[in-house]
């Protein structure tokens, strides 16, 4: 569970390494941005010449997180950071219309092309199969 502010680690090869929250995707900015949840942030720390620069507004998807969330079967999952990946922005053709702009905002496709954490098993049952084909394990 995230709120405005939070800073969080950004876990895949576009170059961010720390992202802070600004709000969360179709939602009141006021908010909390839960596990498998979109949010709009801001790259606060960057590796030098990749993809994405320092200052950059961007999407992201918040895949681990260290509140407990609790499973159908009763089991808790924590993990020991928060983490999150990119996901890609839309285009200004995209943006143009307003049926693109509410199909993007659902939209999961992520920046970087390698995820170098674990994910949690709820994101595939959310039908995030990009996620999971990126990802190194599915725990």
């Amino acid at each position: 569970m995230l709120r405005l502010k939070s800073k969080v680690g950004c876990f895949d090869n576009t170059g961010a390494k720390l992202l802070e929250v600004i709000a969360p995707v179709k939602q009141h900015a006021l908010n909390n941005v839960y596990l498998g949840r979109a949010f709009i942030g801001f790259v606060k720390r960057a590796s030098l010449g990749k993809s994405v620069q320092r200052k950059q507004i961007i999407k992201g998807l918040l895949i681990c997180t260290r509140k407990k969330h609790r499973r159908p079967d009763g089991s808790f999952i924590q993990f020991n950071q928060n983490r999150a990946i990119l996901l890609k922005k839309a285009t200004k053709e995209q943006l143009a219309s307003t049926k693109a702009a509410k199909r993007w905002a659902t939209k999961t496709e992520p920046l970087g092309t390698a995820i170098t954490s674990a994910i949690p098993l709820e994101l595939r049952q959310k039908r995030l199969k990009k996620l999971v084909l990126h990802a190194g394990q599915v725990y």
